[in-house]
């Protein structure tokens, strides 16, 4: 948990919370092209130095899969069709060592160390919908930045206060001001990761956390 402008001060332990179904995938190699597209620092493969966060995120991927597989059921079912879920069954958490002189070598680099306008900014041009709209030049939509670091933002209500800036109805400053301080940075922290350069500075480790998640997910038939 730190706060840092250098790779070189990074932990050498990172995390990746995920499904259980997840797993297998993410040990064949990490797949930049797979994952949501809008998300904070832009579309990559995302770690923590918090062990804790990282369970969390596991607990809620689960939980985020789960429904997703039901409402493709509830789709199929009233299409006459069938559709077998493929419910997941535990959180995973993977861990992961880190190269510092390697990722401090990485040409692009960008560090966020406070909540603060720049931060809000990126996260904005990331996570809109449409940013031709509002005019935002710094993202990393296109892979730009080979890591990212900084504070997480509050992803659960990001979508609607979006949907308030592009229709005018919100301030770029009053959407700034809703999604910080939700989380205790840099305790509570993320690392993105977005080319094969910086993919090529972190090993998996072999044994993987599997973490039971409390929802009943029901039954597979």
């Amino acid at each position: 948990m730190i706060n840092t402008n250098s790779a070189l001060d990074f932990p050498a332990v990172w995390y990746h919370g995920t499904s259980n179904i997840e797993v297998s995938n993410i040990q064949g190699g990490i797949d930049l092209s797979k994952g949501r597209k809008l998300v904070d620092f832009g579309p990559g493969f995302y770690l923590t130095s918090n062990r804790e966060q990282a369970v969390t995120q596991a607990v809620r991927k689960v939980n985020q899969h789960n429904a997703a597989e039901q409402r493709k059921f509830l789709k199929e079912r009233r299409s006459g069709r069938f559709y077998r879920r493929k419910f997941a069954r535990q959180g995973a958490v993977l861990t992961y060592t880190l190269s510092n002189d390697q990722l401090a070598a990485c040409p692009n680099q960008q560090f966020f160390n406070a909540m603060n306008e720049d931060w809000g900014s990126f996260v904005l041009g990331n996570r809109c919908n449409n940013p031709e709209i509002l005019d935002i030049q710094f993202h990393n939509r296109d892979h730009f930045y080979d890591f990212v670091y900084g504070p997480l933002a509050d992803g659960f209500q990001i979508p609607t206060l979006i949907g308030y800036v592009e229709n005018d109805e919100m301030s770029a400053e009053q959407f700034f001001e809703e999604i910080r301080d939700v989380y205790d940075f840099p305790e509570l922290n993320q690392l993105s990761i977005h080319t094969p350069q910086a993919i090529g500075c972190f090993l998996l480790k072999d044994e993987v956390d599997y973490i039971e998640t409390s929802r009943n997910v029901g039954s597979q038939r």
